[in-house]
């Protein structure tokens, strides 16, 4: 016959305890494990963009400025090509224009065949 006396049965909570701290303690050492790896891959990262900047002979404001000059001839391409109906689209034109704006020269007009000379 089992022993049945109040002794002899665990208190129910004693295993949900232990396995709640036995969560947190592999839940923290998961957590410090995450933050190494980011740690090295954030190193490794900054690592190789350092290389590629110094290899690119440009400093970084130069790097800046080339980046936000492509956005905005990219930009201005995809806004040129939005303006115009789906078979009338020239890239190269649309880039050209694009450029031209990011250049601050304005665009031409539908239809105006002018040529400007300025002095």
């Amino acid at each position: 016959m089992p022993d049945t006396s109040p002794a002899a049965i665990p208190p129910p909570r004693s295993r949900t305890v232990r396995l709640l701290v036995g969560g947190a303690v592999l839940t923290a050492a998961g957590g410090l494990l995450g933050a190494a790896g980011t740690g090295l891959v954030a190193a490794a990262a900054w690592g190789a963009a350092r290389r590629w900047q110094q290899a690119t002979a440009m400093t970084p404001a130069q790097l800046a400025r080339h980046a936000v000059s492509a956005t905005v001839v990219g930009a201005g391409a995809g806004a040129e090509a939005w303006r115009r109906p789906a078979g009338d689209l020239d890239l190269a034109a649309a880039l050209a224009t694009a450029a031209d704006s990011a250049r601050g020269i304005p665009a031409p007009r539908p239809g105006d065949d002018r040529v400007e000379v300025s002095r």
